[in-house]
């Protein structure tokens, strides 16, 4: 039983020695947080003042001129260069298609000759001929330049050709005799235009066509064309 009020006493003193340490702690607290206010207190009389500029400074003005004339040669030089590089495509186009025409000319085994001639070269002369064969001109001879033609038998084509139909166009001015006993004259002469189409078969072989050019008997008979294979 005398254990109690010791109890009690010893708990007594305790709790007054925890409230004498909280208010020393309390103490040193509140003096921390007035010493916090002093120190972050505003004033007005605290102000920034700007610097006064002791040295100025200056910089001259300078101006840029543009060059016309480089422009102008940057310009050429640029259109040059387009036009080379359009000439170097159509350039490489060309050898593609010639390439393309070589290989298909090297599978063509046959060989086609094709030749015009007079049927009697001492009643006419031919004094202009034009010769196309599938549209392309194979062989021209004209006219104003001044120039005979002298020989009765003109070679027009010699050379591989594909196989199937073809067409030769045929257009020839004939000067012929009005007289035996008299010379041709260039005033007296006959126009001939004809068209033929002939068949180069396939596989190996060699054929001739010959375009014979006719007078007629006298000077108001038609002169004539036809074409004939030669064997």
């Amino acid at each position: 039983m005398k254990l109690i009020p010791l109890i009690t006493s010893l708990l007594i003193a305790q709790t007054g020695y925890s409230k004498a340490k909280e208010s020393i702690l309390d103490q040193l607290e509140r003096r921390l947080l007035e010493k916090e206010q002093d120190a972050l207190s505003f004033s007005s009389e605290g102000k920034w003042e700007t610097p006064e500029v002791r040295e100025k400074l200056r910089f001259d003005g300078s101006t840029i001129e543009s060059n016309a004339q480089s422009l102008k040669d940057l310009m050429a030089l640029d259109q040059a260069t387009k036009k080379l590089e359009q000439q170097t495509e159509y350039l490489a186009s060309e050898v593609h298609t010639t390439k393309q025409k070589i290989l298909s000319d090297a599978k063509i085994n046959n060989l086609i000759n094709i030749s015009a001639e007079l049927a009697n070269d001492q009643e006419m002369a031919l004094r202009a001929l034009e010769i196309r064969l599938n549209g392309h001109l194979i062989y021209e001879q004209n006219a104003t330049l001044g120039l005979w033609i002298p020989d009765k038998t003109i070679p027009l084509y010699q050379g591989p050709m594909q196989p199937g139909k073809h067409r030769i166009e045929l257009h020839a001015r004939v000067v012929r005799k009005a007289n035996d006993q008299l010379p041709m004259q260039n005033d007296t002469y006959s126009i001939v235009n004809e068209s033929f189409s002939f068949d180069v078969p396939t596989g190996e072989s060699t054929k001739n066509w010959q375009v014979l050019i006719h007078g007629g008997q006298s000077m108001s008979t038609p002169t004539t064309a036809e074409l004939k294979a030669i064997q």
